[in-house]
């Protein structure tokens, strides 16, 4: 039986907010089969307003356009006119959303774009608008489902980023969230591409010394360490990126940290 986000509140508590100014969301949305439903992104705001303290940032949504055929193919923007309709619907429920005071929505900016864009494309459209300095990119079907310190992670970015080459252990642009297939990455990557992927340990400030949103303290490899493995490629799936390295070279982590900078996540669609 699923958990929803108000359960999860009751059972493990709430993130501290977050600044707005140093991060924004931007979430990619298509047609799927449960439109025009709005319930699946309407839990992935209010999770990541509870259980990471995002509910005070920006928030960007980009809906793709449609290819219209007589059967459906979801995955590939390709839908029947019936599923057009639905998703016609839907959008226009989210545009109500963005105005309805209390609704996790509430404030968002919807991009609805007139044609099929592809999830890459679709994404830079809504990274077009960003100016903070990081980004949380989502999508509609993935809702956080522990606790996590999205400051601490920015931190680490922040710090470990300045004044370092795009090494093995240097830089961090990209940090993805673990969901149940990114848990076993290493030996993913080992049996297609026979690869040994080496976790990088990242020390971060000890939140019960310097809080959710640190300034000073120090830094340590103790209890407050993140163990990072390396990813082969880009994620898909709830990731947060630096808005200005990403756009040239990357190097890209799987966070795996402690109860405060780890996350899974449900999908369903």
């Amino acid at each position: 039986m699923e958990e929803t986000v108000e359960a999860t509140r009751a059972r493990v508590g709430s993130t501290p907010p977050l600044d707005p100014g140093r991060l924004t969301i931007v979430l990619t949305t298509s047609p799927i089969k449960t439109h025009p439903s709005t319930r699946l992104i309407e839990e992935v705001f209010e999770s990541a307003a509870v259980l990471a303290g995002l509910g005070g940032c920006r928030k960007i949504i980009v809906a793709d356009g449609v290819k219209v055929r007589e059967h459906d193919k979801f995955r590939s923007g390709i839908c029947t006119p019936e599923a057009m309709a639905n998703y016609g619907h839907y959008l226009s429920r989210l545009d109500a959303l963005t105005k309805t005071e209390g609704s996790p929505l509430c404030g968002a900016e919807l991009l609805a774009l007139d044609e099929r864009h592809g999830f890459a494309h679709a994404l830079r459209r809504g990274l077009m608008r960003v100016a903070t300095p990081f980004v949380l990119v989502a999508q509609h079907d993935r809702s956080f489902v522990r606790p996590v310190e999205v400051s601490h992670v920015l931190d680490v970015m922040k710090r470990v980023n300045t004044n370092t080459e795009c090494t093995s252990s240097g830089r961090v642009n990209y940090v993805g969230f673990p969901t149940t297939t990114t848990l076993s990455h290493e030996t993913y990557v080992a049996s297609k591409y026979g690869l040994a992927v080496e976790p990088v340990t990242i020390p971060v400030r000890d939140a019960k010394v310097t809080g959710s949103n640190p300034v000073g303290g120090e830094y340590h490899t103790g209890e407050g360490s993140c163990e990072s493995p390396p990813r082969s490629s880009w994620s898909r799936s709830t990731t947060g990126r630096s808005c200005g390295p990403w756009r040239s070279r990357t190097c890209s982590t799987s966070w795996r940290g402690s109860t405060q900078t780890r996350s899974a996540h449900r999908a369903d669609a």
